[in-house]
């Protein structure tokens, strides 16, 4: 009896397991706004689409990764000059999420990985935030973030705050 319960309770994980592993399609678009951190004028506040068009899947240790298409507003990752159709991207602590690709430098003739920024997501993947690179950099004095879903620069400083809060120290409560 005992074994017969073991056994059950054996592939019963290994059919969770398996399960786990199945990819789900994530086709998911969000309006939100880029704006400058420090720039209570709204200067640089900007309307964004961000698209995702891909699906989410869990490799053998069950890391959740991306693997698909990134479009905000026009700007599509990977690039044409990729070498693959699609880029896949880790979810990793505090689903923060690094936005590069490797694309062909044809005039260098060797491999170029390209930084593009952060991405932080809630679990729910209903609320994000990217922290934009600007040559290669970032600040949080100046920096440039997009934040979804949102209208208005609070709005998306909230979703900001709450999703990147990890990153702020004892000294420093939040973004501005």
């Amino acid at each position: 009896m005992i074994k017969k319960l073991m056994l059950i309770f054996g592939i019963l994980i290994v059919v969770i397991y398996i399960i786990m592993l199945i990819p789900r399609d994530f086709n998911k678009t969000y309006e939100g706004v880029k704006y400058r951190l420090g720039d209570k004028g709204n200067i640089t506040l900007e309307k964004v689409t961000i698209e995702f068009k891909g699906e989410v899947f869990r490799d053998l240790i069950l890391k959740e990764k991306f693997r698909g298409k990134l479009k905000i507003n026009d700007f599509i990752i990977p690039q044409k000059e990729c070498l693959k159709e699609s880029f896949v991207i880790d979810f990793e602590y505090h689903n923060r999420i690094k936005i590069e690709d490797l694309n062909l430098d044809r005039y260098a003739n060797r491999m170029k990985r390209t930084f593009y920024g952060d991405l932080y997501m809630n679990r729910s993947r209903k609320k994000l935030s990217i922290v934009v690179l600007e040559d290669g950099k970032w600040s949080s004095e100046d920096g440039l973030i997009i934040s979804a879903p949102s209208t208005t620069r609070e709005e998306a400083l909230e979703i900001t705050n709450e999703l990147m809060r990890h990153m702020l120290d004892e000294d420093f409560t939040e973004f501005e």
